[in-house]
């Protein structure tokens, strides 16, 4: 599980929250070895978990582009923007680039 830094929230609708992949993965040493990069599948899961701790369990993913890597010992900031109810539209940036985009279907949190 990658080291969070506690949310910082702009507006009561979006979210916002730094990710740091570790330095260390059993994943690593097969994606891909002497050239490490988190997988997108990894990436995905660890975004998941952390928008569930956040209130809005991830029920289904309608898109995900993944445009660049993450490496180990990186940092990523992401951004949540709850869309029609049960949708999130989420940016993942990497010293303001932006590294993957996608659109999750959540439960809403409880008003």
């Amino acid at each position: 599980m990658p080291t969070c830094c506690r949310p910082c929230v702009g507006r009561v609708a979006e979210l916002h929250f730094a990710l740091s992949a570790p330095q260390q993965h059993p994943c690593y040493a097969g994606h891909f070895p002497g050239d490490p990069i988190v997988p997108g599948a990894l990436l995905l899961q660890w975004l998941c978990c952390q928008l569930a701790r956040r209130g809005y369990p991830v029920r289904g993913v309608k898109s995900m582009k993944f445009l660049a890597p993450l490496r180990p010992g990186e940092h990523c900031l992401v951004s949540a923007e709850p869309q029609e109810a049960g949708r999130l539209a989420l940016r993942v940036t990497r010293e303001g680039a932006v590294i993957a985009r996608g659109d999750l279907l959540v439960k809403a949190p409880p008003s």
